[in-house]
């Protein structure tokens, strides 16, 4: 191989072993709320699970479902602070399927009528096109009181279904095995709001074979004489 061939070789893994994923990270987003519209999830016997069906978008390493923005209330007066998680599970058009690909650490909305944004790490790898739901439910969950209540932030009347390949969904069967089962009702009047970050996985390091290290060596040897030879000859 002439030095000059092996100095590119050696230049071009070197970066290849350095460099992170470039691909830019994509934002389905319908932040902020224009009213905050309570989506009255309530928990006990008939807590309803509530959120959002989405198709992950098209481009480069948009698969991996970085962060998962909500935004929730307390309830009018209400001190009792209910519990839920967010999930995210495939979507069939009708229901979630299989298991859950992801379930947040447990929270809780502000005591009162405060309002906060939660944001997540789900950190999950998803299919390009692929559709699924997030939503967030305290079904199963330790609750305060047999009946507690909380709102989730939605879009309001005048951009009532900004985000089109998705829809708000809900369920009201408070059997958590019933969850794959139930058809899930579609509200086409609004969204959530939400944000979804999509972009590439976490670059693994991976250990060359000792041929690539070799080569590489070889590479830089041959890049450190040809300097040192220019410097002689100067």
């Amino acid at each position: 191989m002439s030095t000059a061939r092996s100095t590119r070789f050696a230049l071009v893994v070197t970066a290849s072993l350095l460099a992170s994923g470039t691909a830019r990270a994509q934002t389905i987003s319908t932040l902020p709320p224009e009213y905050n519209f309570l989506a009255d999830a309530h928990a006990g016997a008939n807590f309803r699970h509530v959120g959002e069906n989405f198709v992950v978008p098209a481009g480069p390493g948009n698969g991996f479902l970085q962060a998962l923005t909500v935004g929730v209330e307390g309830w009018m007066g209400s001190p009792e602070q209910v519990q839920p998680r967010t999930y995210v599970y495939g979507w069939d058009g009708n229901r979630p399927t299989g298991s859950a690909l992801y379930a947040s650490p447990i929270f809780s909305p502000p005591p009162g009528r405060g309002f906060v944004w939660h944001t997540f790490a789900p950190n999950v790898q998803l299919t390009v096109g692929g559709s699924y739901v997030f939503f967030l439910s305290g079904v199963g969950l330790p609750q305060p009181n047999a009946v507690t209540f909380y709102g989730i932030a939605q879009r309001g009347t005048t951009v009532q279904d900004l985000y089109v390949p998705g829809i708000r969904v809900n369920a009201d069967d408070p059997n958590w095995a019933n969850l794959t089962t139930t058809t899930w009702y579609k509200s086409h009047d609004r969204d959530i709001a939400f944000e979804l970050r999509f972009g590439p996985a976490p670059a693994v390091a991976v250990a060359p074979e000792p041929g690539t290290w070799a080569m590489v060596g070889t590479g830089l040897l041959l890049v450190g004489g040809g300097a040192i030879r220019r410097r002689r000859t100067a």
